[in-house]
């Protein structure tokens, strides 16, 4: 099944994450996506992030911090809103910058498809060649750019809706399976995670200097797993082929 819509998350109280969407915009329409904007579960805390889309965190479960039951309540809305589209879609995160076309390759049920890696400029990487296939890694890092069908996002959400949530929303569709779908690379990746400034920890009234004094993405980290040969032909510092 083709991806026919991208649905971008983004915090619509938070104008840098605002900022950052509008290069997620600008590279859908410059690829002619499809796509919606979703706008982000935020500044909730964990029981009631979760409770806000119908589901509850297991007991075993303890996040590092609030935004994390955020940010994967964010994406649980993107899955139901997948069920209510009966559409395979591509979920964005507002630092998602599409390069590539995305429609033309068929995605798989009961799998996650991740469309590419995280980048520090945005530059580093150009996709060497349209995408033309799929292929199993052990795991990636990020749940900045993947897509799912219908029927996965359909699993996704009775699983959280019927379990509650048991981990963070990176580590159970990108970690070595926890979630029990297989994990696919989009070869070559067609897409990127510009990593800035990260929004997890600011607040509705975030300054300018508490911004310039905020976790910054400045150095890129080793995660083999998720190579595919397409990631390395079109990364451009052959000296630092490394992804956070």
């Amino acid at each position: 099944m083709k991806i026919q819509k991208a649905l971008i998350i983004r915090r619509s109280q938070l104008p840098l994450s605002m900022e950052y969407a509008e290069n997620c915009i600008e590279s859908c329409e410059k690829f002619k996506i499809p796509y919606e904007v979703i706008n982000a579960v935020e500044f909730l805390s964990c029981e009631e992030a979760f409770e806000s889309v119908g589901t509850f965190k297991q007991k075993s479960y303890i996040p590092k911090k609030d935004g994390h039951c955020n940010c994967h309540a964010s994406h649980i809305k993107c899955w139901k809103r997948i069920i209510e589209l009966n559409k395979a879609c591509i979920i964005l995160e507002h630092d998602a910058v599409i390069k590539g076309d995305v429609l033309n390759i068929d995605i798989v049920d009961d799998t996650v498809t991740t469309f590419g890696l995280r980048v520090v400029n945005l530059d580093d990487y150009n996709p060497p060649a349209p995408a033309r296939e799929l292929v199993e890694i052990k795991s990636s890092m990020g749940t900045h750019a993947y897509g799912i069908t219908p029927k996965t996002a359909q699993w996704l959400w009775e699983d959280v809706r019927d379990n509650g949530v048991a981990d963070c929303v990176d580590n159970w569709l990108m970690k070595y399976t926890r979630s029990g779908l297989p994990l696919f690379m989009c070869e070559p990746p067609q897409a990127v995670s510009w990593a800035r400034i990260s929004t997890m920890d600011l607040s509705i009234d975030t300054s300018k200097e508490e911004l310039k004094s905020g976790k910054h993405y400045s150095e890129v980290h080793n995660n083999p797993s998720g190579f595919t040969q397409g990631w390395l032909d079109g990364f451009n510092d052959i000296k630092n082929k490394t992804v956070i």
